[in-house]
Order: C-alpha cells, then sequence, then structure tokens
C-alpha cells in the first residue's frame, strides 16, 4: 500500500508538471481568445444559434486553465515535501 501511495504521488508530482508546460501555451492562447469569443456569444447569441457552442468551449477552457495553475502551484509547493519525507 505504501508502493502503491508512493508511485501515485511520484505520477501526480512528475506528469502533473509535464502536461501543464505542454499545455500552458494552448491554454494561454485560448485564454487571449475566449474573451473575444465571450463577448462575441454574449452579443450575438440571440442572432446565431451556435454562439452556445462556442460560449460553452470558452468556459471549459477556463476551467482547465485553473486546473492546471492549481497543480503548477501544488507541484512548487508540496513537491520537495513529498518527495523529502514520502519518496
Amino acid at each position: 500500500m505504501c508502493r502503491f501511495i508512493n508511485l501515485l504521488l511520484r505520477y501526480i508530482i512528475i506528469y502533473s508538471g509535464m502536461l501543464y508546460l505542454k499545455l500552458y501555451p494552448i491554454t494561454l492562447f485560448e485564454f487571449l481568445s475566449t474573451n473575444w469569443l465571450l463577448t462575441y456569444t454574449l452579443n450575438f447569441n440571440k442572432h446565431y444559434h451556435f454562439n452556445s457552442i462556442f460560449f460553452y468551449i470558452g468556459n471549459v477552457y477556463h476551467i482547465f486553465i485553473v486546473i492546471f495553475t492549481i497543480i503548477l502551484f501544488f507541484n512548487i509547493i508540496f513537491a520537495p515535501i513529498i518527495r523529502k519525507f514520502y519518496l
């Protein structure tokens, strides 16, 4: 059981940081472009039906940005502590 927790923590620490670094340019670009998308959908949602889909996609990307930012701060703050005591 301790070995399983050891491997799980190592997987979370290493691969979440790698995933964040891989997806960070994409999410930053989407963060800059979704501001335009959100205003576009709020202004023209009455006229075009498919803009609700773009509004949903923009919200999903904002949620992913928040998740990866939390994972990054988890790696910066708690990874040395976890590596010192558990790995």
